[in-house]
């Protein structure tokens, strides 16, 4: 889900918008690993439901390093309109 997915269905940033812009709303958060994934999974209540899936993006998009305060290895990934992630990415930890 984009930022502003996670945003609309109270899943994150409850308190705040935290983008300035609809290019920041617009993108995924991706980890560089399953730990990274794993361990933003269990410190976020609201995404401790949520499965972890693996894929590579690798010339698909933009992607660029923007890592919060919390969460190593994260980033961000702008999927390209003609891009169904869901055929991307495969999940490994239901």
């Amino acid at each position: 889900m984009s930022h502003l997915e996670l945003y609309i269905k109270g899943l994150r940033f409850k308190d705040r918008q935290p983008w300035d812009d609809d290019c920041m709303a617009s993108g995924l958060s991706v980890y560089e690993t399953k730990e990274a994934a794993e361990q933003k999974r269990g410190a976020t209540g609201g995404m401790r439901r949520l499965k972890i899936a693996e894929g590579d993006v690798t010339g698909l998009g933009r992607i660029a390093t923007t890592p919060p305060k919390n969460s190593a290895g994260h980033q961000t990934w702008w999927v390209p309109e003609e891009v169904d992630p869901e055929q991307i990415f495969t999940v490994v930890d239901p």
